[in-house]
């Protein structure tokens, strides 16, 4: 089955934002399990998007550029993405544990 990637792209965009974003919340609240699955749903959507992306682009370009030309293109793309989805989820790591180590430490009062 074809997505037509005028409709989905967006919808899978903001699906990846979402789930980052719910990884915080996640991790805030010391639910490890449920923020890891959130930073790979936000994961799969991302890698959804670009593929939705990459496929109206190589629709729209269609003989203008050859294949291996888009294709480094887009893994370059794709790598910053990666690199950014995984600065955040070590972000949401960190929070994490932030979060637990404050609940270790005994409080005076």
């Amino acid at each position: 089955m074809r997505f037509n990637p005028r409709i989905w792209t967006p919808i899978a965009q903001v699906l990846t934002v979402v789930n980052v974003v719910a990884v915080y919340f996640a991790a805030r609240d010391t639910e490890p399990g449920h923020a890891l699955l959130h930073a790979a749903l936000g994961a799969a959507f991302l890698f959804w998007s670009e593929r939705l992306r990459t496929q109206a682009a190589r629709a729209y370009f269609e003989g203008e550029a050859t294949q291996p030309e888009l294709m480094s293109g887009e893994m370059d793309h794709v790598r910053n993405e990666l690199a950014d989805v995984q600065e955040r989820l070590d972000f949401a790591e960190r929070m994490l544990a932030q979060r637990r180590e404050a609940d270790r430490v005994p409080r005076n009062g």
